[in-house]
């Protein structure tokens, strides 16, 4: 029997309805949503240092929320970070785009397997 959402699911749930930083209408990543979520404030050299601990918390957050069917993962920026929303804000999204989200899963880079072949080679020379 659930208990309901756990603390950091609520803080992530309300994080991605609101859909704003600074002001600023947008849609989060998983790194800035554990930044909001941790309150994590920038060191000297303006980084916000992030804990293992805390990208994974909020991760395991973001997984309960999907399969709850509360959040979707909208697509994935330049650096491999996740971008969530809403399940509704998703809909309107791929509306907009025109296309489907892919389904996610494990999947095998394109010369993963030559990469692997080079460098058993070079081993052996």
């Amino acid at each position: 029997m659930s208990r309901g959402l756990g603390r950091i699911q609520r803080e992530v749930l309300a994080l991605i309805a609101a859909r704003r930083i600074r002001d600023k209408e947008c849609d989060l990543d998983t790194y800035q949503l554990t930044r909001l979520v941790y309150d994590v404030k920038p060191d000297e050299n303006d980084f916000h240092r992030l804990t293992d601990a805390q990208v994974v918390a909020v991760r395991r957050a973001l997984r309960g929320l999907e399969r709850a069917g509360m959040v979707a993962r909208l697509y994935r920026t330049s650096q491999n970070r996740e971008v969530w929303a809403t399940a509704e804000r998703a809909a309107q999204h791929e509306r907009e785009m025109g296309v489907r989200r892919a389904r996610w899963g494990k999947c095998s880079l394109p010369g993963a397997a030559a990469a692997e072949e080079n460098t058993y080679n070079a081993g052996a020379a």
